[in-house]
């Protein structure tokens, strides 16, 4: 049964034509994730993430940090670059918190302020760090960053531009315990980090094979009378069985 506060049905004449008249609309209060189900929050924190990435801000701030702060250079290969060519790429990788670690930060801030938890709303609060710098941001050539994203290379905190300590200062209560550890984990390894032992596995290095007495390959000459052979033996195999004769290209 409608609810005649809500809405009144007009039906005219022409039994294809109606009109439905909203008096009150209701307040939308369905929600788009289930915060509590692990599958659905992990995806509404990567939706925040994408927001950022997309965002008109987000693509100026890359823009002047490349044009302005030599973000268009490789912090590790210190020739790469893609100033003249768009082949190379540079990646922004964010350090020693993670975008991901960011958003999941902000977020426990605006809950317990009981603040806005509309995406837009977070994202926002996380593009405001990006521009007080409150953020840590490395540029790094796409090969060296899946050395550092599966942990072969380890990037040194003092190589990164951002005011990260500002940020631990500002939001430490709300900073998941295990991100934490890895930010302990991150100032212990930069104390003691070696460079020349460090970027090793970005040094070049060959690898030669000695097959000698292990393989030997054949003589040209000898493949060449194995195949006159064989072609021989069909040749007489097919005369053998009074088949017509077959003709045989060999090109020596």
């Amino acid at each position: 049964m409608r609810d005649p506060n809500l809405m009144n049905e007009v039906e005219y004449n022409n039994k294809d034509i109606q009109i439905i008249v909203m008096d009150n609309i209701p307040d939308y209060d369905i929600e788009d994730y289930d915060l509590f189900d692990d599958k659905d929050f992990k995806k509404y924190i990567a939706d925040i993430e994408k927001a950022v990435r997309l965002s008109f801000e987000y693509r100026q701030l890359i823009g002047y940090l490349r044009e302005n702060m030599d973000f268009n250079k490789c912090s590790f290969y210190k020739n790469v670059n893609n100033i003249n060519t768009t082949k190379i790429k540079i990646e922004i990788h964010h350090h020693p918190f993670t975008l991901y670690d960011l958003c999941m930060i902000v977020y426990n801030k605006r809950v317990f302020y009981h603040e806005s938890l509309e995406v837009e709303m977070v994202a926002k609060e996380v593009m405001f760090l990006h521009y007080n710098m409150f953020v840590g941001l490395i540029p790094l050539a796409q090969t060296v960053h899946e050395l550092v994203h599966n942990q072969y290379l380890f990037i040194p905190m003092n190589y990164v531009m951002g005011k990260f300590h500002e940020f631990m200062e500002q939001y430490n209560e709300f900073i998941p315990i295990e991100v934490l550890d890895i930010f302990e984990k991150n100032v212990e390894f930069t104390e003691k980090y070696n460079e020349n032992e460090e970027i090793e596995v970005l040094k070049r290095k060959y690898i030669y094979l000695d097959l000698t007495g292990a393989y030997n390959f054949p003589n040209i000459t000898d493949v060449v009378q194995l195949m006159s052979n064989k072609i021989n033996d069909l040749r007489q195999s097919r005369s053998n069985t009074n088949l017509p004769p077959a003709i045989i290209f060999f090109d020596k």
